[in-house]
């Protein structure tokens, strides 16, 4: 059949109307969809963001607690060995058993052991039904920033232990038993070095018995904890250098540690307390929080609090005195100690109420953390704060002060 030029002319646009029209719902409209699509994802994920970055901002709530928590954290870890290394605790023997002044008959290691088991006796005093959980609720309610119900069920009690039970068995531990003859004071000696290092050290068991001589024959069991660290802050530790000092009098602090001062080559720090209380002031910037303040040479940490701003943190502090008593609190703008109302008892070091202050230089003119402090002193004694490292525009004001008390740059 012969078509007329008007018929062919519409089959050429039927056809062109064909192609175009599955061009179109076969590439273009599914290729619009998908458009629509990766745009709709593309605004929650940029709405995630958004949310993310509010939450790194120093001004968050969530970010002061994350550094709150992580200094915590930090501070705990410190006390433990990152990891069990005969040579190296063969090394502090020798310079502890230098400063007592004991010469060792034997010295016997046993193997690494991994994980505490948790006994039934220590089970039950786990957190009870009476009172908070200690460990893990605190912890939970410092991190998720609410308090937590008292009351425990069993089945509650059991799953801690259980996860604590899991945590334990990441500890390795190892014993050492140190046999030596010496008198009362060559022992009193030794346990002041181990008391006064950085890192724990348990002492497990002593016996102690008298030769013919009238010489001490003591046998000593020391414990040594390691435990997986977040942080790097272990290099003194894991570092061989036998030529001259090695290590830090405490890691945390660096040179500038409570109540322990700088020693020469060759001897183990030992306690001397210059202050009754310490601050550490920070810049924003820094991994540890903008303020810490504890009674000096706290190993327990119960009495730190923390403090994470901008500007310069708000911090009241009061030491009362009551029948030749002293007692002390304080509170930031977050934290504070004690818990409860009454303030706890504390035996002065010195004359003077001392409050060694650990400060830093400011990194910038945005740099404006600090404390403004308000002290109440009720006591006979006078109370000074010494600053160290402080910036011409200092970290720390006395902004209402009550008694006797002073501020002092070092």
């Amino acid at each position: 059949m012969k078509l007329s030029h008007r018929e062919r002319t519409l089959l050429m646009a039927l056809a062109l109307v064909l192609i175009v029209a599955g061009g179109y719902y076969l590439i273009i409209k599914p290729q619009m969809n998908e458009i629509g699509r990766l745009k709709t994802e593309e605004i929650a994920l940029q709405g995630q963001y958004d949310q993310f970055v509010l939450a790194m901002e120093p001004k968050n709530p969530v970010y002061k607690q994350r550094t709150i928590v992580d200094t915590k954290v930090r501070q705990i870890c410190t006390l433990f060995f990152p990891e069990l290394k005969q040579e190296k605790f063969i090394l502090l023997l020798s310079e502890q058993l230098e400063v007592a002044g004991i010469d060792a008959e034997a010295i016997s290691f046993t193997t690494i052991e991994s994980g505490v088991n948790i006994g039934d006796e220590e089970a039950e005093n786990l957190p009870s039904s009476e009172g908070a959980t200690k460990v893990l609720k605190d912890l939970q309610a410092t991190y998720l920033g609410k308090k937590v119900e008292n009351k425990v069920d069993p089945e509650g009690l059991k799953k801690e232990k259980d996860e604590l039970q899991q945590l334990l068995n990441n500890v390795d531990r190892q014993t050492i038993t140190l046999n030596y003859k010496g008198d009362i004071f060559s022992f009193l000696r030794f346990l002041e070095a181990i008391e006064s290092y950085s890192r724990r050290i348990v002492v497990e068991n002593v016996t102690m018995t008298n030769d013919a001589f009238g010489r001490q024959e003591s046998s000593i069991q020391l414990t040594y904890y390691a435990i997986p660290k977040l942080h790097e802050q272990d290099a003194d530790f894991m570092a061989w250098n036998l030529i001259g000092p090695y290590g830090k009098v405490d890691p945390f602090y660096g040179n500038f540690a409570p109540g322990i001062r700088s020693v020469k080559k060759g001897t183990v720090a030992t306690p001397t307390l210059k202050a009754d209380f310490f601050m550490m002031l920070n810049p924003i910037t820094s991994d540890l929080t903008t303020l810490i303040m504890s009674k000096m040479d706290d190993r327990s940490r119960q009495s730190y609090i923390y403090g994470d701003s901008e500007g310069p943190e708000s911090v009241t502090f009061e030491v009362t005195q009551k029948e030749g008593n002293y007692y002390y609190a304080y509170q930031g703008s977050g934290e504070k100690y004690p818990e409860g109302i009454e303030p706890v008892m504390f035996v002065p070091v010195g004359n003077t109420l001392k409050i060694q202050v650990m400060s830093s230089p400011r990194t910038g003119s945005n740099d404006l953390s600090g404390v403004k402090i308000t002290v109440v002193n009720k006591t006979d004694k006078a109370m000074v704060f010494e600053v160290y490292n402080d910036d011409p525009k200092s970290r720390i004001q006395l902004v209402n002060t009550t008694g006797k008390v002073s501020l002092v740059k070092k």
